[in-house]
């Protein structure tokens, strides 16, 4: 196979055909992987683009990808006789390891952190995911093999040595607080791994084993106790004893509690990879409480709510209503459920009176502004919200917030409320996209399809 490029032979090899090819960032070099079924091996050759010449060609095991680095490359894979991981790549040809483990995959660098993946095995072998991961550079550059994600050996290690006296009851925030930072000491003593660093570090790191039923109780208080200390530190309440005794009969205790003002949850019934996954977007502003969910976090859960557990939307006015949220400023789940018990009592314009100041602020969040949408969408329906106003609102929004495809549904809807033969056209690209990118069971992707369904009789 013959490779050339403005009369510059980039590659001649007549055995082992290109099967990857990447130019760097300044397009000063190209690197190329080719290989040799014959003698099973993979060469890895850095060309300089200007002359063709060869800066470097080293031989390896196998290469299964590359990414873009700041100056040269991310290469997956193992040197010949090395150990598989993600190595940095320089344009004359020195390399690094910045990731260690067999299941990683470089996937390119973003800013200072590196980006890249993990194939996470099910318990029973029949499948898994892949998981996606983010270090700093800089850590993975001093880390090296020690930034692959835990093993349970490396559980087993913490667990020896922070319970030594048997597994504890954790009554108070600040026996979390120091039992996590014994084990994050503990953690950079015992383990080949490093300590993940961060919310999103720790929440990947615990996913690998959110499906392992094979955790003895002390490996899973390890990860208990990491994950409620973090979500601690980011404002959780202990609300009750974290009983790591019992850890491996809770199966049979109730998980979790959810009521308009606060999200109660069991660490110790929970796994610790869903413990963090998605807890704080689903509490969306309420307080998250920690503890058994029992009568005595029931009354806590009360405690929370004050008079207001008793609030009557259907008699409540848009001064009542407004001042409901005044009461609870961070209580975005409040808003939006409130507003859309409103919305299905007829009350329209309280609901969008009491959701407009949160919605048009300067530091507005996705969910006030989904649900001030939604509320506007409901009263087109009506023909109270005037059509323009309305496509403008929703536009505004998809550009504040493009990854949030409700919004995209939520624009398709107003479209069709302005109705002309573009906007039919405009409001079928919507509901399209969100059926494309979304779960296909999913209950937008169900209210996008009944929308299109609604755009053919039209």
């Amino acid at each position: 196979m013959r490779l050339e490029f403005d009369g510059r032979v980039l590659w001649n090899g007549h055995s082992a055909p290109i099967s990857k090819i990447l130019a760097s960032g300044d397009g000063s070099h190209v690197v190329l992987v080719a290989a040799d079924e014959s003698s099973f091996t993979t060469t890895l050759r850095v060309v300089r683009v200007s002359n063709g010449a060869v800066v470097s060609e080293s031989e390896w095991g196998w290469v299964s990808a590359l990414g873009p680095g700041r100056t040269g490359w991310i290469v997956s894979g193992a040197p010949r006789y090395g150990a598989y991981g993600v190595f940095g790549l320089e344009p004359d040809g020195s390399t690094e390891l910045l990731v260690g483990g067999f299941a990683v995959e470089g996937i390119g660098i973003d800013g200072d952190r590196l980006l890249f993946g993990e194939g996470i095995t099910n318990v029973d072998s029949t499948g898994g995911d892949f998981v996606l991961r983010s270090v700093a550079l800089e850590t993975a550059r001093r880390l090296g093999p020690r930034t692959a994600p835990p093993t349970r050996a490396d559980l087993e290690a913490v667990a020896r040595a922070v319970f030594s006296d048997g597994l504890p009851e954790i009554r108070e925030r600040s026996e979390l607080l120091a039992l996590g930072e014994r084990m994050e000491a503990a953690w950079g003593e015992v383990c080949r791994s490093a300590f993940p660093g961060d919310t999103a570090a720790i929440e990947s790191s615990l996913a690998s084993f959110s499906y392992d039923d094979t955790l003895e109780a002390a490996e899973r208080s390890v990860l208990v106790v990491i994950a409620a200390a973090e979500l601690v530190r980011g404002g959780a309440i202990c609300a009750g004893p974290l009983e790591l005794a019992r850890i491996t009969d809770s199966d049979a205790r109730p998980r979790e509690k959810a009521t308009l003002h606060a999200l109660a949850v069991d660490p110790c019934a929970v796994g610790a990879g869903h413990l963090l996954a998605g807890l704080a977007e689903r509490a969306n502003g309420r307080t998250i409480l920690l503890g058994p969910v029992d009568d005595a976090m029931a009354a806590r859960i009360a405690e929370e709510a004050g008079t207001d557990a008793a609030f009557d939307h259907e008699s409540a006015s848009s001064a009542d209503v407004s001042a409901l949220f005044e009461r609870h400023p961070t209580n975005r789940h409040l808003r939006r459920e409130i507003a859309a018990r409103l919305v299905e009592s007829g009350q329209h314009g309280a609901a969008l009176a009491a959701l407009t100041p949160y919605a048009s602020a300067a530091d507005a969040e996705y969910s006030d502004v989904a649900a001030w949408l939604a509320v506007q969408v409901t009263e087109a329906g009506r023909r109270r919200t005037p059509a323009d106003r309305l496509v403008r609102d929703a536009r505004s929004a998809v550009e504040r917030f493009p990854e949030e495809l409700t919004l995209y549904y939520l624009l398709g809807c107003a479209y069709e409320a302005r109705g002309d033969d573009l906007d039919v056209e405009r409001a079928r690209a919507c509901f399209e996209l969100v059926l494309d990118q979304d779960d296909e069971w999913s209950r937008l992707s169900e209210a996008a399809s009944s929308a299109i369904e609604r755009l053919e009789t039209r």
